[in-house]
């Protein structure tokens, strides 16, 4: 759920900068629609790179490592997924081969939104999930010192 606000944000500075350099779309119910796909997308993304965080602490890897290897094991399935999926909206957004004027902004929010979202993913999936566990470990320490005082 984290990576969801990167995505609007990604949408907002796409539509933002596309009405400054080429020509003007304005954010509508149909890019709206493009977010709701967008948000999809984007936690499926963070969930490939969690799932196998999980699974390596179930092999018995301590977590930063486990972090490591599934940025270095699965960098490649998120970044051609998302490739792939702009790749193919690229097309649509900008009208090649024929614009259609709702379905438009829709594939340019999911588009630029997606390219946005995923670096951002990519960086900051892993690094709030080192400091939760730190958070944890922390809040686990504070709680079993006030345990002992308490004695």
């Amino acid at each position: 759920m984290l990576a969801i606000p990167f995505g609007a944000l990604g949408i907002i500075i796409s539509f933002y900068l596309h009405d400054l350099y080429w020509k003007p779309m304005p954010l509508s119910f149909f890019s709206s629609m493009g977010m709701v796909a967008l948000t999809g997308v984007v936690v499926n993304s963070s969930l490939v790179l969690l799932v196998f965080v999980q699974r390596a602490r179930k092999e018995g890897i301590e977590l930063f490592e486990a972090i490591v290897l599934a940025g270095r094991r699965r960098i490649r399935a998120v970044v051609l997924t998302a490739t792939t999926t702009v790749v193919g909206l690229l097309p649509t957004a900008y009208g090649w081969g024929g614009l259609d004027h709702f379905v438009s902004p829709m594939a340019l929010a999911l588009s630029w939104g997606l390219i946005f979202a995923t670096f951002v993913t990519l960086i900051t999936i892993p690094a709030a999930l080192a400091c939760g566990h730190d958070v944890r470990l922390f809040l686990y320490w504070l709680v079993s010192g006030l345990k002992r005082q308490k004695h």
